[in-house]
């Protein structure tokens, strides 16, 4: 297993930020349970979903803080609403900070050991030990701790 610092198919919205404190009108995050216990990403768009326009424009709101694009690695403040152009190949998906991810080595089909080369990617900004939990198509589980403050940022 590697551990690298950096920084779904799932299409139900769980969780409205008012839920959490945030004043927005249709956002919507995925459960925290569903990647990380600290709550991951964040495809909150307006109206919802969106994302397959003529011009790929779409508004979501990012709930304060800094947070780190799951696919590009680029790094925005939150707080606020914001507007992006997004087409068949990429999304809005933001991760919080100090996210632990785990990050299968397989990307062409969804049923293999997902223990196998297994990496967890660890996003800016957090503190303390994480503690993952992957399951396999198998039902074999593994639990990994990840200590935040050790991990160095990638350049």
């Amino acid at each position: 297993m590697r551990v690298v610092s950096h920084a779904a198919d799932y299409d139900r919205p769980c969780r409205t930020a008012s839920n959490h404190g945030h004043r927005a009108r249709h956002p919507w995050f995925l459960p925290r349970n569903l990647l990380s216990r600290r709550g991951v990403a964040l495809p909150l768009l307006q109206p919802l979903a969106p994302v397959f326009t003529a011009t790929g424009e779409v508004t979501f709101y990012l709930p304060p803080g800094t947070w780190t694009h799951l696919l590009t690695g680029e790094r925005v403040a939150g707080g606020a609403w914001r507007t992006e152009v997004h087409g068949f190949d990429s999304l809005p998906l933001y991760v919080r900070p100090g996210a632990v991810l785990p990050w299968g080595a397989r990307e062409d089909r969804p049923d293999y050991d997902y223990l196998d080369e297994l990496a967890l990617r660890v996003f800016p900004g957090g503190a303390g030990i994480a503690s993952v939990t992957v399951t396999t198509p198998d039902g074999r589980v593994d639990t990994f701790e990840v200590d935040r403050a050790a991990v160095t940022e990638k350049e």
